[in-house]
């Protein structure tokens, strides 16, 4: 008899906010955050523990048994399925909680069910640690690192205590826990390696203090006391000797600094050590002098632009750890802009909540603050609580800012090591800028951040998102100063060679300053006085200087005597939307009478010179190289992500919006496909699903890999190809030129006059489409062994006039002079093919500009990312070629012509395409620039063509595609994002 391990039972739903069983005496700490910010966060995070606890693999037989995989926390890219990602197992510190919390309204303690899920999930989370006692993030336990090691620390050790204290969970568990904490704790103290990351990267490291203390204070063992001062000493001097702290290598993160900042006060809140304290006073001096408050005081602007991950301060939410710090530090309650509340109304509202409780929003999963590291009680519920400051403290605090308290001074931060960043920031009397000069990473810009009128709020802010609304230089050659270094940058002469502890330097009232950015040739020179700010910009070609301006409805600004309002700043240009409108419909065009021309002419040279019929076939009559140039224009103006866009795109369509054209109009309800047809969609399936996880997975450092393997793909694919047919197993393309084999008279061995019958014989193949043919379509002879080359027939290839089919009895040649019997023309010469060849591909590069530079320029006025478009109307209108050719391929009931078009353009598409891209494109600028839903959506087109095609196809089949491609171009306007900047 067989062996089953039975699945873990799964918890029940237990949960309910009943208000008699809290006590307004006992509990006001656990529900004070509840009540002063208005929202569930303690309830919402107990009402969804059943739903944690039953999303833990809870097969015994399986090797990920005990593994969190509720896909709520942290879901984003690679990361978000790799099982050994530790990150992914913080929610069950949730659990725990749960589990030994002794209230009235927790209904999970002890739990039976609850207590072995929960085992499960503790051993999967120790089974992945490395022998080093670290554990991993984005590989296997080899790749362990500080980032989730100290992260899965700051949980463990809380996990650590509780269930100690409780003492009722097994105690084989609880000490393989707490040797794993000890462990883990020991190489983040010691290994130099661990410390140096710390250095870099400070938000990684913060929270191993946070665990030596508590380990302190749970142990009483001095060693834990120890390294906590040894190494946060060591930190501050190598991490902050700007008030900033250091994020990759030298230079400031806002975002990032967020993090430091919010665990160091959770340190502070239990520990109350001095050194935090002057820390965190100077990083706030730092924000003071990064953010500027607008008139109403509760608008701030940050200085985003050598900063990554930044937004304005309100909407991270706390100040430090729950606004704790603004009962320490004055000057961090300017940015305490929510949970602005008088004494007399924190104290109301915790009286009303136990009278009137808010209750869970009844989803499961629910709010992400029931997972998410920053905002789920549980997590970080010791201690407890939410700070609040009144109006007039925050007030107060703002008009202590420098920028608005002082009206002149400049403050220069230089590099803390040999350097990449330093900073400038000058206020005088009618104006407060900010600088960044130095090294970029990939989140940061240079140049001038704020532009701040005092009186009247900002101005001018950059930004780290998009080129399309940042303060820059763009030229007409597509060069732009955006995200561009300044290396050249030196403190001028007359101003202070040395700077004071706080970074004041001594400098002239009227400052002016050069800078030239590297590798474009644009300098710019900086001006601030007592008036204002000016800038000068002398580029080595036409351009254009962008200025964003911050307007208010109220705001009166003139620009060349012209008054500027909000509406005016922000409204679409129609005439620069309906000039790029025509001018994308003028290039789709160009490009298809561009890329005959070129296809045609290159076919009948090569033919000249003696290249193989085959090779020639192969690369005029089945190839997507439209959508190639499309895809070299994009990279060539910066735009890959329009380009990547573009490619799963046309994919889909190909699919959704054409192949689905030759099923609806098939001249028969049901539709057969050869063996040939299956065995090419098979390989675009195949090809298909290497391409969906390599963006799934796609990490800048795999991008020249990635390009070199789809490359390569595209070359064997050919060389297989081309092999079949040289062994006699499949039909050349229509670009053969055998005409010892046809039934015709006319000679042809008369190559010079043969060209120019096979371009007027492509003309006449155009309007019947006879010339796209597969096995199931040349001829109803069932015994016919020609098979379609699934590399699309070029529809209006010069030289589809011929068709060779293979062995067998039933084979049927048709020659030029059968379709169209004329008089032959008087051969012309090879240069003219070379002029029209030239003439080709100038027209097919200048409408690849033209579209990619006009869907461009569409988008902006729209707010639309780059690669939406590429995946809806580029892709829809580089394709459309393709439907036409469907549609009559469907009623001509040549189904092998409607798979041979659809299977070979993709094939094309996604490996040489692709490889272009990934080898010559921008690889930074493709991380995420697709999203997971295009992904799925490319590979679900694929793999339903599969099907249909493997099993037959009707005609119904055909609407319901169509239908689901509309349904794809609405989701992707509705869940569209917002410009992509490039």
């Amino acid at each position: 008899m067989e062996n089953t391990v039975e699945r873990l039972p799964l918890l029940p739903n237990l949960f309910q906010l009943k208000k008699e069983q809290w006590n307004a005496g006992c509990d006001v700490d656990w529900y004070t955050r509840d009540a002063v910010s208005l929202a569930p966060d303690i309830v919402e995070t107990l009402a969804n523990v059943e739903y944690i606890a039953n999303h833990i693999d809870d097969d015994p037989a399986s090797p990920t048994f005990g593994f969190q995989n509720s896909h709520q926390y942290r879901p984003d890219g690679a990361q978000g399925s790799n099982v050994n990602n530790a990150r992914l197992m913080e929610p069950i510190s949730t659990l725990s909680f749960a589990y030994v919390l002794d209230k009235p309204w927790n209904p999970y303690r002890h739990h039976p069910i609850l207590r072995v899920r929960l085992i499960a999930a503790i051993n999967y989370w120790l089974r992945i640690q490395a022998p080093s006692g670290g554990w991993a993030e984005l590989g296997g336990p080899s790749t362990a690192h500080v980032a989730p090691t100290s992260f899965s620390l700051n949980f463990l050790v809380e996990m650590m205590y509780e269930l100690d204290y409780d003492a009722s969970l097994d105690e084989d568990v609880r000490t393989r826990l707490r040797a794993a904490v000890y462990k883990a704790a020991e190489l983040c103290a010691t290994d130099q390696q661990y410390r140096n990351v710390g250095y870099d990267y400070s938000n990684q490291y913060t929270c191993v203090f946070y665990v030596l203390w508590r380990l302190w204070e749970i142990t009483n063992d001095s060693k834990w006391k120890n390294y906590y001062d040894a190494r946060l000493n060591e930190w501050l001097a190598k991490v902050q000797q700007c008030p900033f702290y250091v994020e990759r290598g030298s230079v400031e993160v806002f975002g990032y600094s967020h993090v430091t900042e919010w665990v160091l006060d959770r340190v502070y809140a239990r520990n109350k050590d001095p050194r935090i304290l002057e820390s965190l006073r100077r990083y706030y001096d730092w924000g003071c002098l990064n953010t500027v408050p607008e008139n109403e005081v509760q608008t701030f602007i940050t200085d985003v632009v050598g900063n990554g991950r930044t937004t304005e301060t309100a909407q991270f939410g706390e100040v430090g750890y729950y606004n704790n710090i603004t009962q320490y530090l004055p000057n961090s309650q300017a940015f305490a802009v929510r949970y602005l509340i008088s004494a007399a109304e924190r104290d109301q509202r915790l009286r009303n909540w136990p009278n009137n409780p808010i209750p869970p929003t009844g989803n499961h999963p629910g709010l992400v603050g029931a997972f998410h590291i920053f905002h789920n009680w549980p997590m970080y519920f010791r201690p407890h609580g939410l700070w609040t400051v009144t109006p007039d403290q925050q007030k107060a605090a703002v008009a202590k800012l420098p920028p608005v308290a002082q009206t002149k001074f400049t403050r220069y931060f230089g590099p803390p090591r040999a350097g990449t960043a330093s900073y400038l920031f000058a206020r005088r009397p009618g104006v407060y800028v900010t600088f960044h000069f130095g090294q970029r990473n990939n989140s940061q810009a240079k140049e001038a951040g704020i532009v701040w009128l005092p009186g009247f709020g900002t101005l001018i802010r950059g930004t780290t998102a998009n080129i399309n609304w940042a303060f820059c230089t763009r030229t007409t050659s597509g060069k732009t100063t955006f995200k561009t270094p300044i290396t050249d940058f030196q403190l001028p002469a007359g101003w202070s060679t040395s700077t004071s502890a706080d970074g004041t330097v001594t400098s002239p009232d009227d400052l002016a300053f050069t800078s030239t950015f590297g590798g474009i040739g644009i300098r710019k020179t900086y001006k601030i006085n007592n008036l204002g700010f000016e800038l000068s910009v002398t580029p080595t070609e036409a351009g254009t200087e962008q200025i964003p301006l911050y307007l208010d409805a109220t705001d009166e600004v003139y620009i060349d005597t012209t008054k500027q309002t909000k509406d005016m700043a922000t409204s679409i240009n129609y005439d620069n939307l309906i000039f790029n409108v025509c001018a994308f419909i003028t290039g789709l065009f160009l490009l298809d009478y561009g890329a005959d021309k070129f296809v045609d002419h290159t076919a009948v040279i090569a033919r000249r010179l003696g290249i193989s019929a085959t090779l020639i076939g192969l690369l005029t009559a089945g190839a997507e190289w439209e959508e190639l140039v499309v895809v070299v224009a994009s990279i060539a103006q910066n735009n890959s992500a329009l380009a990547l866009g573009n490619i799963l795109g046309s994919s889909i369509s190909n699919i959704l919006g054409a192949f689905s054209l030759g099923l609806l109009f098939s001249r028969d309800e049901t539709i057969r496909f050869d063996h040939s047809s299956k065995i090419y969609v098979g390989v675009l399936s195949i090809i298909t699903t290497v391409f969906c996880f390599f963006l799934a997975v796609y990490r800048v450092e795999f991008g020249r890999f990635g390009g070199a393997l789809f490359c390569g793909a595209f070359i064997l694919y050919i060389s297989s190809i081309a092999y079949g047919i040289y062994r006699g197993v499949m039909s050349p393309p229509e670009d053969s030129d055998s005409d010892s084999d046809s039934d015709s008279s006319s000679d042809s061995s008369d190559d010079e006059s043969s060209d120019d019958d096979d371009e007027e014989a492509a003309k006449h193949l155009k309007k019947t489409m006879e010339g796209y043919r597969s096995s199931s379509s040349i001829s109803e002879d069932a015994g016919s062994s020609v098979e379609a080359i699934p590399l699309r027939a070029h529809r209006k290839s010069a030289s589809i006039g011929h068709m060779i089919s293979g062995p067998g009895p039933h084979n049927r040649n048709v020659s030029i002079s059968q379709l169209n019997a004329r008089p032959r023309k008087v051969a012309r010469s090879i240069f003219y093919h070379c002029f029209q060849l030239l003439l080709g591909f100038i027209t097919v590069s200048i409408s690849g500009y033209v579209l990619s530079h006009s869907v461009g320029t569409v988008g902006d006025a729209f707010n639309l990312s780059d690669t939406l478009l590429g995946v809806t109307v580029l892709s829809f209108a580089t394709t459309l070629p393709e439907k036409f050719v469907a549609v009559v391929g469907g009623r001509k009931g040549q189904g092998g012509i409607v798979v041979a078009n659809t299977a070979g353009s993709n094939i094309f598409l996604l490996t040489l395409c692709a490889g272009v891209l990934f080898l010559a494109g921008d690889l930074k600028q493709l991380v995420k620039s697709v999203t997971s839903f295009e992904i799925i959506m490319t590979w679900i087109s694929s793999a339903v063509f599969t099907v249909i095609v493997f099993y037959g196809g009707k005609r119904w089949m055909g609407t319901a595609l169509l239908l689901l491609y509309i349904v794809f171009i609405l989701l992707e306007f509705v869940l569209g994002r917002g410009e992509d900047g490039h």
